[in-house]
C-alpha cells in the first residue's frame, strides 16, 4: 500500500534521527557495559547460563546482539545495530497496526509522528539492552494477530511459531499473547477453537522458558529488591496506594514518553492523553480501547504480585500503547475542530504535542548518558609514566569494557575504587594510599538517599584535605575526570 507524503516524510524524518544518534556512538554507560561484557564474554552456549552483575535479558536476544558483533566486532556499534533494526521495523508495523485499528488518516499520522520522534524510543533505538525489542514485539504480535490471512492455516502456523519465538525474545510477550488470548476468549469466541493450537504452543514455549531461563534463578531476589519501589502497593485505601499511582502516572507522561517534568509540558501532554481517551470511549473504539489497556492492567498486577516491576524502562514497549491513545485523541480533535474552525488554527493547536517532541529532540539530541570514552582516550594521550589512575567504582565496568575492546591500554598503575556506598567513610583507608600525580574518572556517580551527599564530592573533600591539588578537570556528560597532585 502506498503510504500518503505526510507518513513518509515523518518516517524519514525518524529514521534520520535514530541514524544520528546511533552514529554520533555515545559511551557505554553502567547497565550497557554490564551486559556487554557478558555478550563478548561468553559463547551462544554459555549465554544461556545466568549472567554475571546481576544481568538479565531474553537468551533470543542475547544470540541475536552476539551475531552481530561477530560481523561489526565488538564495539558500541555492533552491540547497538539490533535495536536500530528493530526500531526500523516498529516504525513500519506501528503504521500497519494504526491503520488496522483505524481508518481515520489524520489519526494514523499523529500516531506515526508521536511514535517516529518519540525521544525515548530514539535513544533506545541505540542502547545496549532489551527495551527497544520490545517494543517492535508488541507491535509485530499485535499485527500478525489482525492481520488478514488467505486460510487459517497459515493464520495458525504463524500465530504459533512467531508467538513461541517471542517468549525467548521478550519478556513481555507473554502479557502481549495474554492480551490476545483473553480478547478472543471474550470477543472472538466463534474463533476460539482456532487459537486453542497457538494457545497451547505458546503455553509450551512459555513452561520451556521459565523452567530453563526464570526457576530458580540467581539474581531473582536481587532484583526484586533493587525494583522494590517499582512493585505497586496492594491496599487502594493505603496514602502508598495513591502515591505510588500518582507518581507512576506522572513518570509515564514524562520519562516514557520522553517528555519533561516541566508542569507546562507534561500538562499539555497529560490532557492530550485524557481527551483521546474520551475520543475513544465516545466512539466506541472497544478494540483499540482493550489492547491499550489490558497489556498496562496485566502489568500492573503482575508487579503486585512481585513478579514484573512497573517503572522506567520496563515500560518502553508501552510507548505504542499511548501513543495510540495521544494519537487517537489529536486526530479526532483535529476532525472535530474542523467543522467548525479555520483548518490551519485547528491544525496548530492538534499538532502542540508533535512541536513539542521536536523542541525536546532539538535540544536533547544526540543522547549521551554517560560520556566517559572521551575522557579515557583523554588520558591515554596525556598521561605520562609515573602518573596513576583511580576508576571510580561506578565506572570499573565501563573501564573493563573499554580495556577488553582496545580503547584503553594503560601500562600506569590502576586503583579500582572500593564499592562502598552504605558508608562513604570506607573509602579512605583505600584513598590514603594515593600519591604523586593521580587521574580520577568517575561515571554513574552515586548520590545518598539520605543524606543526599554526592560521593564524587566525599571522594574529592577527602583528598583535597589530605592536601590534593586539582591541575585539571575534564566534563563530559554525567562523566568527569580530575588531575590531582597528592602531597
Amino acid at each position: 500500500m502506498k503510504h500518503p507524503i505526510e507518513i513518509v516524510i515523518t518516517v524519514t524524518i525518524g529514521y534520520l534521527l535514530a541514524v544520528f544518534q546511533y552514529a554520533f556512538n555515545r559511551s557505554l554507560w553502567l547497565d550497557e557495559a554490564k551486559l556487554a561484557l557478558n555478550i563478548i564474554d561468553k559463547n551462544y552456549l554459555e549465554l544461556a547460563d545466568p549472567l554475571h552483575s546481576v544481568q538479565v535479558a531474553p537468551v533470543l536476544y542475547l544470540w541475536i546482539t552476539k551475531f552481530f558483533t561477530s560481523i561489526l566486532g565488538n564495539s558500541e556499534y555492533g552491540l547497538r545495530l539490533f535495536p536500530l533494526v528493530c526500531f526500523f521495523i516498529s516504525v513500519i508495523l506501528m503504521i500497519k497496526v494504526a491503520r488496522q485499528l483505524t481508518s481515520n488518516r489524520v489519526v494514523i499520522w499523529f500516531v506515526t509522528a508521536l511514535f517516529c520522534l518519540s525521544p525515548t524510543l530514539i535513544f533506545y533505538a541505540s542502547e545496549v539492552k532489551q527495551y527497544g525489542v520490545d517494543v517492535m514485539v508488541v507491535l509485530l504480535l499485535y499485527y500478525l494477530f489482525f492481520k488478514p490471512y488467505k486460510d487459517e492455516k497459515t493464520k495458525l502456523i504463524t500465530l504459533s511459531l512467531v508467538g513461541a519465538l517471542c517468549i525467548f525474545l521478550s519478556n513481555i510477550s507473554v502479557i502481549v499473547l495474554f492480551t490476545i488470548g483473553l480478547y478472543v476468549l471474550f470477543f472472538q469466541r466463534k474463533s476460539l477453537k482456532t487459537l486453542l493450537i497457538p494457545g497451547f504452543v505458546w503455553l509450551f514455549a512459555f513452561g520451556v522458558y521459565f523452567i530453563l531461563f526464570v526457576y530458580n534463578h540467581p539474581s531473582t531476589a536481587g532484583m526484586q529488591k533493587y525494583w522494590t519501589d517499582a512493585f505497586m502497593p496492594t491496599n487502594p485505601f493505603s496514602y502508598e496506594f495513591w502515591r505510588w499511582g500518582l507518581f507512576t502516572l506522572k513518570h509515564i507522561f514524562t520519562y516514557v514518553l520522553g517528555g519533561t517534568s516541566q508542569l507546562v509540558l507534561y500538562g499539555v501532554i497529560a490532557i492530550s492523553f485524557f481527551m483521546g481517551l474520551y475520543f475513544i470511549l465516545k466512539d466506541k473504539a472497544y478494540t483499540l480501547l482493550f489492547f491499550i489497556f489490558v497489556p498496562i492492567a496485566t502489568h500492573l498486577i503482575l508487579s503486585a504480585l512481585k513478579l514484573y516491576p512497573f517503572s522506567t524502562r520496563l515500560l518502553v514497549y508501552q510507548v505504542p500503547l499511548y501513543v495510540l491513545v495521544l494519537g487517537y485523541g489529536l486526530g479526532r480533535l483535529y476532525s472535530e475542530g474542523a467543522k467548525h474552525y479555520k483548518k490551519e488554527v485547528v491544525a496548530t493547536v492538534a499538532a502542540l504535542p508533535i512541536l513539542i517532541y521536536v523542541v525536546i529532540l532539538s535540544f536533547k539530541l544526540p543522547y549521551q548518558n554517560e560520556h566517559v570514552r572521551p575522557i579515557y582516550q583523554f588520558v591515554t594521550d596525556n598521561i605520562e609514566v609515573n602518573e596513576h589512575i583511580y576508576i571510580y567504582s561506578g565506572n570499573r565496568n565501563a573501564y573493563e569494557y573499554y580495556s577488553q575492546i582496545g580503547v584503553v591500554n594503560f601500562k600506569n598503575k590502576v586503583i579500582l575504587g572500593a564499592n562502598n556506598r552504605k558508608d562513604f567513610s570506607l573509602h579512605n583507608q583505600q584513598l590514603a594510599t594515593l600519591k604523586g600525580r593521580v587521574w580520577l574518572v568517575f561515571s554513574h556517580k552515586y548520590k545518598s538517599k539520605t543524606s543526599k551527599a554526592l560521593e564524587e564530592d566525599y571522594i574529592l573533600n577527602y583528598l583535597k584535605e589530605k592536601g590534593g591539588v586539582v591541575i585539571n578537570l575534564i566534563e563530559k556528560e554525567n562523566a568527569s575526570l580530575y588531575l590531582m597532585a597528592m602531597h
